[in-house]
């Protein structure tokens, strides 16, 4: 039973760094959905240490190879133990998608915050730019790539093959 456990880690861990590798820049919003959703799958059927330990996985393979995207990971991570437990407690689809979206928009916004101010990327100064300058426009953007981000998570946990 280990080593399916550990076989499977494996291959999702891979997915992981698949998706990382194909979703940079403006199409990393991507992530924000694949990333929770194959973490949750992995983790579904371990034992809390054992999810532990594959999140804290990935949370090194992204400091080693995806430093910019080190609180993203951790903002997935908590996304997808969101994800098992609205699943787990049967939420209805609305409460699901609000607190998706709330989650999501609001981490998203704190996570680029501490992506400019730990590692000193221009995230927050370019999105605000492409916003027309506007920090308002710019809120408006995280709010809609949190509701997208939230409705599809949420739509995730009603589809029949992704049993989570």
């Amino acid at each position: 039973m280990h080593v399916q456990k550990l076989t499977k880690s494996a291959i999702f861990l891979a997915l992981i760094v698949v998706s990382f590798l194909l979703f940079r820049g403006t199409t990393n919003i991507f992530n924000a959905v694949i990333v929770p959703l194959l973490i949750s799958i992995t983790i579904k059927d371990m034992k809390i240490k054992e999810g532990l330990t594959f999140i804290a996985a990935i949370i090194l393979l992204g400091f080693m190879f995806f430093r910019f995207q080190i609180f993203f990971i951790i903002l997935y991570a908590l996304l997808a133990v969101m994800l098992l437990y609205t699943k787990k407690n049967n939420y209805r689809f609305s409460t699901k998608a609000l607190f998706f979206s709330a989650t999501s928009a609001v981490g998203f916004f704190i996570v680029i915050r501490m992506t400019d101010l730990v590692l000193g990327s221009p995230i927050e100064r370019a999105l605000i730019a492409i916003s027309g300058g506007s920090f308002g426009n710019y809120l408006t953007l995280l709010l809609a790539q949190g509701l997208f981000v939230g409705l599809m998570l949420a739509t995730m946990t009603k589809v029949k093959q992704f049993d989570l």
